[in-house]
């Protein structure tokens, strides 16, 4: 039975490394691909695909709107997510509803049996993502619903890229936006985590995700 599938990716490169993994597996395959946020929506509000395989990176809005806004828009559709991003934020796609999650930094070995574990299962999830998922609660509360809802989307947006290492102008042309408004953006999500330099956001990255340290919300 055909399978009709949605790679959405900024880069060519990895569209056609992805595609060649897929035939792969499979010859009953028919790809299309979205290289940015507007053609994603266009292409899944217009056609009924089986697979998405999402580069979460390509949006400019992260986490739960967006994955709630494709499975609005097919509520049948599966979804695996690239992510270059720390485990704990994986485990936050996860507990939002993507069926697959695969690591930028995995090897190919493990990216092919990731594919056709999907593929053949309908989901994959890392043995080591599993367990974290299932035995690190404390993981898990560090992104909670609170923690999140800190920051608008716009802010979060924000805040990935300043910790992912881009500058101001950098993201305002990631974005669209000028770069006084992205340093307005900057100013109110420093205000709301409480940290005062790009040191204290990476610090407070590394050790809990969108959380304060002591796992309440400032505001």
């Amino acid at each position: 039975m055909e399978k009709t599938v949605l790679i959405a990716d900024r880069y060519n490169v990895a569209i056609k490394g992805t595609s060649f993994i897929l035939k792969k597996i499979s010859k009953n395959i028919l790809i299309d691909f979205a290289l940015d946020k507007n053609s994603l929506i266009d292409k899944v509000s217009k056609c009924d695909y089986d697979i998405l395989i999402l580069d979460i990176e390509m949006l400019d809005t992260f986490f739960e709107s967006t994955i709630k806004n494709l499975k609005d828009l097919n509520p049948n559709l599966k979804i695996m997510i690239f992510t270059g991003g720390k485990k704990e934020i994986s485990l936050q796609y996860v507990c939002e509803g993507v069926d697959a999650v695969i690591s930028k930094g995995y090897d190919e070995s493990i990216l092919r049996e990731g594919f056709e574990s999907f593929f053949n299962k309908g989901y994959y999830y890392h043995p080591e993502l599993l367990y974290d998922f299932i035995n690190t609660t404390k993981v898990i509360s560090s992104f909670s619903r609170s923690g999140l809802e800190i920051l608008s989307d716009r802010e979060r947006t924000v805040y990935f890229y300043l910790v992912k290492g881009k500058g101001l102008l950098e993201i305002a042309n990631e974005l669209g936006l000028h770069q006084s408004t992205v340093s307005i953006y900057k100013r109110r999500l420093f205000k709301k985590l409480n940290v005062t330099s790009l040191a204290q956001l990476i610090n407070l990255y590394n050790k809990y995700g969108l959380s304060t340290p002591d796992g309440t919300v400032s505001l």
